[in-house]
């Protein structure tokens, strides 16, 4: 069977969503939404600033608090049942491993391995392939397929 790499924000977990919810109540406005990766700069947020609030999102439990994406947890199960190993890789802060921990424990029963760090082709150390990628973010994608994976926008 197959090595199979799954990111979470955007792949299977809301972020885009929650963090907006949360990012509003901190600004005490409304937030324009933006579907691009820079999304905070068109509320006038420098990447610095970016950063700084993800931490605390992430130390507040940003990252645990909605429900997985539609079909998420039945594609993991399925693919599990199917003898595939699944590896999630996702790039939050070390403020969020905890939570994030929990919620894929919880939502995403079947899983082989978790793991943290923004390079995702760390997945390919857990077999000889082949391997297959499902993230949201363009360069990670073209990073995978650079390494030989077959990956998934």
């Amino acid at each position: 069977m197959s090595s199979i790499m799954l990111d979470l924000d955007g792949v299977t977990y809301p972020f885009s969503t929650a963090f907006h919810k949360w990012a509003e109540e901190q600004e005490g406005r409304e937030l324009e939404i933006v579907a691009n990766w820079c999304f905070y700069r068109e509320w006038g947020w420098h990447d610095e600033k970016f950063v700084a609030e993800l931490r605390r999102f992430g130390a507040e439990g940003g990252f645990a608090t909605e429900e997985p994406l539609p079909g998420s947890t039945d594609m993991v199960l399925a693919l599990s049942a199917a003898g595939h190993d699944i590896h999630i890789v996702t790039d939050r802060p070390a403020e969020a491993e905890a939570d994030t921990a929990w919620w894929v424990e919880t939502f995403l029963p079947g899983y082989t391995s978790l793991e943290f760090g923004r390079d995702k082709t760390v997945f390919m150390a857990h077999s000889d392939g082949p391997y297959l990628a499902l993230d949201d973010r363009v360069e990670n994608v073209n990073n995978l397929r650079a390494a030989g994976v077959t990956a998934v926008l």
